[in-house]
């Protein structure tokens, strides 16, 4: 049986095809037919099961992306989803991806480019990108060919670039207005500002991912082991982890390749080691940790630091969001 726990452990509600609980609603998948729709805490139903795929998404107003197949071909589709089943999109497309922001990444049938359309649909930059990112800063990285990666505005000008440089999802500018471009073939990483400013650049031997929070996480490509640096370029969390995830609440979990379970490690680099019976699983944005109980192969929850806060006696379970998460009772 599947149930709805909040960070307490006390049971909201129960149903047996749920995925996962975000923003107030429950993905289901019907066991009998596969398909994919999504309920209410209180069980109403929000959405049939009839689509081949449903995912939450983030709107002025709450809504789902959910894919179809096409009345006239085979081709799957790609819309968006008001609760009362109300598409929002005046065209559905082969490939519909939001990151936040007004515009989102798409394809149109037969192509395999990327254009953008705007939160109407409507196709506002034609589909000729061979990759691309998102919007962020007011600008978004695209790409026309390998190993040059330019910045479009929002009307599709090219206003920044080019740069030479691969994955531009990766070079999308993130939050403290930092953008990481990466160059396999230049075997470089940049930093640069909005304006094309180079904030900082990597020595050689080190490939770097993009900023979140106060730390980009940073790879010495020979060694194969990881660390973070600083808004300075500075080396703050020394490589020697085979893995380090996303910082939340100043805290993230890490992989050590000499130590059998992963260990927690604070934005200094301070490591923490929690009880050689627990293996932290993942983490979620509010900082409550999902972690596997290793005598009893359950799961539970706890802080980062590995105090418990709900006990491990569920076969399955889903990150905490919004303080509430899908497990499994055997």
């Amino acid at each position: 049986m599947k149930l709805l726990i909040d960070r307490q452990g006390r049971e909201v509600f129960r149903h047996p095809d749920m995925l996962r609980y975000s923003a107030g609603s429950i993905i289901v998948k019907s066991s009998v037919t596969k398909l994919w729709g999504a309920i209410h805490p209180t069980g109403h139903v929000l959405l049939p099961t009839k689509y081949n795929y449903v995912g939450h998404f983030s709107r002025p107003d709450p809504a789902f992306i959910v894919s179809f197949n096409s009345p006239e071909s085979s081709t799957e589709l790609y819309n968006i989803c008001y609760y009362n089943g109300k598409f929002a999109l005046s065209q559905s497309y082969p490939l519909l991806e939001s990151f936040g922001g007004k515009m989102y990444q798409v394809m149109v049938e037969g192509s395999k480019l990327y254009g953008f359309c705007d939160h109407t649909g409507k196709l506002v930059i034609r589909c000729q990108f061979r990759t691309a990112g998102h919007f962020a800063c007011g600008l978004c990285p695209i790409a026309y060919n390998l190993d040059e990666l330019s910045f479009i505005d929002s009307s599709g000008r090219v206003v920044l670039g080019s740069f030479p440089g691969d994955y531009p999802l990766s070079a999308t500018f993130t939050s403290n207005g930092l953008s990481c471009i990466h160059s396999q073939s230049k075997m470089r990483t940049q930093y640069i500002l909005p304006d094309g400013t180079v904030a900082i650049t990597l020595d050689p031997k080190f490939s770097g991912s993009p900023f979140y929070s106060s730390l980009a996480v940073v790879t010495n490509t020979s060694e194969g082991l990881s660390g973070c640096i600083n808004f300075k370029g500075e080396l703050v969390v020394k490589c020697k982890y085979t893995s380090i995830g996303a910082f939340r609440c100043g805290y993230s979990i890490a992989k050590r390749p000499d130590i059998a379970t992963p260990v927690v490690i604070d934005i200094t680099g301070r490591e923490y080691r929690i009880a050689a019976s627990m293996k932290l699983i993942d983490q979620s944005m509010t900082g409550i940790c999902t972690f596997l109980d290793l005598d009893s192969n359950k799961r539970g929850f706890c802080t980062p630091l590995g105090e418990v806060l709900i006990k491990a006696i569920y076969s399955d379970a889903t990150p905490m969001h919004d303080d509430f998460a899908v497990v499994s009772l055997d």
